[in-house]
């Protein structure tokens, strides 16, 4: 997967970072890697900038609107061109560098954030010279801004991200695009959530990964952020001037005990309400991952006079949240809700924010081109330097995370609608289409992960192949439980059933040779190939060398004392687990004698995983069973050879559920 190229440039004055105003006689230390300081000034007047971010704002013609746009681009181009290190940096004469260069623009200086450099061209010698740094298409760039030693750098990207959407728009300010905010929302998170028919259990799957609060407040949204860990926070409000600030600018929320009373919030205020102490737990802080505010000047710095002087998104980047994104200048309504779409459906796929950042300013300016809705855009950002290498990872678990949602409404909604009488026949068609589609979009994520994961990746390879092997392993098994029980043996679909058992022996047989991975993906190969050659399989030796093979590996893993090599207590599980379907499988060996040993052994890593693993994972118990079902109500009956197993797989299966 290609890598995320980071060019930094750092620009510092001495004294306070409040409480200066811009000049042109104000000298800036410009820092761009390993390149030597130069001093950089702004060529121009402070409220020489405040009337041209005044015609941005649409406060006068479109004609000088424009003017100013472009004026402003060549003004902030010239002093780019002044620090040559950056220049150096960005430049790519070969054309082969990576797809997208980050470009951390660090500040010490409040009044900085005033100016809008997202709106530069790049000027000579830069890529695209001459075009909108952010637009060109020679060298794609993405521009954050970050204040310095604002977020520990560290910092490791959520597992589970949980939405909190907080709108609002109190009587006497226009209506804002809810629904739509809500729709964009509800269909990034829409793979991750299973189906359901009874309204209260659907709404429940929903709060699993979205909060709503439809007239927010700021009691309201504090309740939410102690009561749960929100990992992304999606405000969708209007902006004002703070009352006595007339230079500062706040979010409209809903005042507290009086819903129809306008309260507007500044950074200084919202920023103890995003980072707070949960309500249990460690007495540790705990704030949002992403912030997303949806808002006319939610990124307009306003007066710098002050310490509490600053955007909302500044304040609150400035208080430890990683990423902000909000919008210096007005945002347009439909350029609220394509932020939301490409932002939101990007994230919950785990692609990278800067990439997303890139593709969403070139879609404003192509669909919107009458605003200047992709320049208004900012990103405050702190990311970790591995970010790139956790969200690789990361991608695999979301999208494992998305085929358990597919498979599970799979299953349910084949079981409740075999034999169904209730059901209309074209009812039964259609949710069967529609749990099938997203198995298929599930399996098609795992497949564009692969190609995506280099070759040198072995580990995380292996791991795709063997998530495509269980894919295809268990939508066989969906296509077999629609036949009727005494049809089953002569399925409708027994060429289609096949060639999904024996693509799933191929993967898994893939991922045991490519990774050193775990047992499970050999303990796999080697049921599937029982399955589909006969219980008679097991007398050849290439069989009987893997099944010794995995048992080695799998009881030498266990030897290990805990916490040896990186290995957790799951992971000792996990090889339990494994182990004991490998036990259960060596019924099949030639080998009589040995078969009540095997049998025992399998029994005792039961009794190991329900002593050390039944209160605290109490999932892989399940896990273990389902695995274990299989012996008992489809490999038997696709295969009778193997009815020998069912018995004893139906032993195992109950000393798990004590």
């Amino acid at each position: 997967m290609n890598e995320i190229r980071t060019v930094t440039l750092e620009l510092l004055r001495h004294g306070s970072p409040h409480n200066q105003l811009l000049s042109p006689l104000t000298e800036y230390l410009a820092l761009c890697g390993n390149y030597p300081a130069v001093t950089v000034r702004l060529p121009f007047e402070h409220q020489q900038l405040v009337v041209r971010l005044n015609a941005m704002s649409y406060q006068d013609s479109q004609d000088t609107r424009r003017l100013q746009l472009v004026d402003t681009a060549r003004l902030l181009a010239q002093v780019l061109s002044e620090v040559p290190g950056l220049i150096a940096e960005l430049s790519d004469s070969t054309g082969t560098g990576p797809p997208l260069t980050h470009l951390r623009l660090i500040q010490s200086a409040s009044e900085l954030a005033l100016v809008p450099f997202e709106l530069a061209v790049g000027p000579e010698g830069f890529p695209g010279a001459g075009q909108p740094l952010v637009l060109q298409s020679q060298s794609p760039l993405c521009v954050t801004r970050e204040m310095r030693s604002s977020v520990p750098p560290n910092f490791q990207w959520p597992r589970e991200p949980r939405i909190l959407f907080a709108a609002a728009a109190p009587p006497g300010f226009d209506p804002v695009p809810l629904e739509a905010h809500l729709l964009a929302l509800r269909r990034a998170i829409d793979p991750w959530v299973e189906k359901q028919a009874d309204g209260r259990a659907r709404a429940k799957e929903i709060k699993e990964h979205l909060r709503v609060i439809p007239r927010a407040t700021v009691g309201s949204i504090l309740d939410a952020c102690r009561a749960e860990k929100i990992t992304h926070l999606h405000i969708l409000a209007h902006g004002a001037r703070v009352p006595g600030r007339d230079e500062s600018y706040g979010l409209v929320l809903h005042k507290d005990g009086d819903p129809g009373a306008v309260d507007i919030i500044d950074g200084s205020r919202l920023s103890p309400v995003f980072r707070t102490y949960q309500d249990r737990g460690s007495f540790t802080l705990f704030s949002p991952t992403v912030v997303t505010i949806a808002a006319c000047e939610g990124a307009n710095q306003g007066s710098v006079l002050g310490a509490g002087s600053s955007s909302v998104a500044h304040a609150l980047h400035t208080a430890g949240i990683p990423l902000v994104v909000a919008s210096q200048f007005p945002l347009s309504y439909a350029g609220s809700v394509l932020l939301t779409e490409v932002l939101y459906d990007g994230l919950w796929r785990t692609k990278d924010p800067r990439m997303l950042l890139n593709d969403l300013r070139w879609q404003l300016k192509a669909r919107f081109p009458d605003t200047h809705d992709w320049a208004s855009l900012v990103a405050y950002a702190a990311l970790p330097a591995d970010l790139s290498e956790q969200f690789e990872e990361l991608r695999v678990t979301r999208a494992y995370d998305q085929f358990v949602t597919a498979m599970s409404y799979l299953s349910r909604v084949t079981g409740s609608l075999l034999g169904s009488p209730v059901l209309a026949a074209a009812e039964a068609r259609k949710r069967r289409r529609q749990a099938t589609k997203m198995l298929q979009t599930a399996v098609k994520r795992f497949r564009e992960l692969l190609e995506d994961t280099p070759l040198e990746n072995a580990d995380q390879r292996a791991t795709l192949y063997e998530l495509l092997g269980m894919a295809d392993k268990w939508y066989a098994k969906i296509l077999y439980s629609r036949e009727a029980p005494d049809q089953r043996p002569q399925a409708a679909q027994p060429g289609r059933i096949r060639s999904l058992l024996t693509t799933a022996r191929h993967h898994y047989s893939l991922s045991s040779r490519i990774g050193p991975g775990t047992s499970y993906a050999v303990v796999q190969e080697l049921a599937l190939a029982a399955v589909l050659e006969g219980a008679d399989v097991a007398t050849k030796q290439w069989w009987s060398d893997k099944w010794v093979m995995a048992r080695v590996r799998g009881e030498n893993a266990l030897d290990h004392p805990l916490g040896s090599v990186g290995r957790s207590l799951l992971d000792f599980g996990e090889e339990l687990s494994d182990l004991l379907e490998l036990y259960l499988l060596g019924l099949l060996l030639p080998a009589p004698s040995q078969h009540a040993h095997f049998l025992e052994l399998a029994k005792e890593n039961g009794r190991r995983l329900v002593r050390d693993y039944a209160d605290q994972f109490p999932d892989l118990l399940e896990g273990t069973r389902d695995q274990l079902g299989h012996y008992t109500d489809w490999y038997n009956i696709y295969n009778p050879t193997l009815q020998r197993l069912a018995q004893p797989a139906q032993e195992l299966i109950d000393l798990l559920s004590t």
